[in-house]
């Protein structure tokens, strides 16, 4: 059984988002980071994010430089298929 994501939101992008942020070496991506991964556009990136934030699969916060705004960066909530235990869960997205 999976979650069906709203239009615009492939599934199939979802995937790869989360195996970028998967895959990050400090557990921290931004959606720049996304889109040079991935080959999409920052845009493109930045919507699965705020989608993936607001599900509850990514954690936000902020990386602040020397100067400029800060960039918001996000990580696994949790490891996507399993619960806060570490026990696979039946509720996927997919």
């Amino acid at each position: 059984m999976g979650i069906d994501p709203p239009n615009g939101i492939s599934a199939i992008t979802v995937d790869r988002v989360i195996d970028v942020a998967r895959s990050a070496p400090d557990g921290e991506v931004s959606a720049a980071d996304i889109a040079d991964s991935t080959g999409m556009s920052v845009v493109t990136a930045r919507r699965y994010v705020r989608y993936l934030a607001q599900v509850g699969s990514l954690l936000v916060s902020c990386r602040y430089g020397k100067v400029g705004a800060p960039e918001r960066v996000y990580r696994l909530a949790v490891e996507i298929g399993e619960d806060r235990m570490g026990r696979r869960s039946r509720l996927e997205l997919r």
